[in-house]
């Protein structure tokens, strides 16, 4: 369901489908392949790649957290969000936080504020990377997370 103007709320037949997530939002599994590898890190043997549907609503956030795989955020439905990355934790005197603005990609050959040609329609977080996730307006936003190799508990940090 894409619309030009998102509504507040998902719809309750996707929200339906969900569970909350740890770090806020709900989310759905819908892919994990069934290809195992051996990260060359050293790390457990794990899927080759893992896939959530991820969903904030108005109010929510995904808290600061990091996955020690790399994670390609890609923007589904909704309105925009603003994605936020640092190499350092919160509170740590090198966090800085960089501001990533995901949502409808613009058209081809389209510039300037009308175009909303500052956003985009993903980005790829790579591994260990502190991240956290906020609406940037009064609507909900849903996005494909992408992880791989794939995502495994053991490898998550949650703030």
């Amino acid at each position: 369901m894409t619309t030009d103007e998102p509504g507040d709320q998902a719809p309750a037949t996707l929200r339906n489908l969900m569970q909350p997530h740890p770090e806020g939002g709900r989310y759905r599994q819908v892919w994990t392949s069934d290809q195992a590898v051996s990260p060359l890190d050293g790390r457990s043997d794990r899927a080759a790649g893992t896939a959530i549907q991820y969903l904030l609503e108005p109010g929510e956030e995904a808290r600061w957290h990091r996955v020690g795989s790399d994670e390609l955020w890609v923007w589904q439905d909704g309105g925009p969000a603003s994605l936020l990355t640092s190499t350092a934790p919160p509170g740590a005197p090198d966090h800085r936080p960089r501001g990533h603005l995901l949502g409808r990609p613009a058209p081809p050959g389209t510039h300037g504020l009308a175009s909303r040609a500052w956003e985009s329609g993903h980005f790829l977080v790579p591994a260990g990377t502190w991240q956290c996730t906020r609406l940037t307006l009064h609507s909900y936003a849903l996005f494909l997370c992408v992880v791989a190799p794939g995502f495994d508990t053991r490898d998550y940090t949650l703030l």
